[in-house]
């Protein structure tokens, strides 16, 4: 019986003494509700025009890519002073220290555009390798013509310095290899940005 009518005092008194307390609480609650939905946000896409969606499909890892020919990564000094001299190159976007420029010149690195992020990527000049044995890892260097930079053996892991340019060729021609298990591009994929 006690309880019973502590129980009702307690709620006499929130009801009756501090309804301004209970009118903000719920407030704040609503507001807490409809600020988060429990969706994250995706982040920010890029945008491919289609007269520049052309290119061969490539496969990293578990994303499929579109390395498109008429697209290329300048280094943004390079390419603003480039800028003056054509003026028809479209900026498309920028990655880091890159401006992604619609161009059929083969100056700057190559483009890919992942097709499930909608986003996209700059090839760069290294190259790993997931190697069934890591003792291969010279010898795939001599064959292909690359250089070894890093070794890493518990991983069975090896990365070589090689022009982007080549990496499109030596990714299919690396993917038969028996030596291999698998191939991995360096990409420029997320950079990120000063604050």
């Amino acid at each position: 019986m006690k309880y019973k009518a502590m129980k009702k005092k307690t709620i006499k008194n929130l009801t009756i003494k501090k309804p301004l307390s209970m009118l903000f609480l719920g407030l704040i609650t609503s507001l807490s509700a409809v600020a988060y939905d429990g969706i994250k946000p995706l982040p920010q896409q890029d945008t491919l025009p289609e007269h520049l969606n052309t290119g061969s499909q490539i496969r990293i890892g578990h994303n499929h890519y579109l390395l498109l020919d008429q697209i290329r990564a300048i280094p943004q000094e390079e390419s603003s002073s480039a800028k003056t001299k054509q003026p028809d190159t479209e900026l498309l976007g920028s990655k880091g220290i890159y401006n992604i420029q619609a161009s059929i010149s083969s100056k700057g690195q190559p483009v890919v555009w992942n097709q499930s992020t909608q986003r996209y990527a700059i090839l760069l000049d290294e190259l790993g390798l997931v190697l069934n044995d890591i003792s291969q890892a010279e010898n795939i260097a001599g064959e292909y013509g690359l250089t070894l930079t890093t070794r890493l053996s518990r991983l069975k892991r090896a990365y070589y310095q090689v022009d982007a340019e080549k990496i499109p060729e030596l990714m299919r021609n690396l993917q038969q290899d028996t030596r291999v298990r698998e191939v991995l591009p360096s990409l420029l994929e997320n950079a990120r940005k000063a604050m």
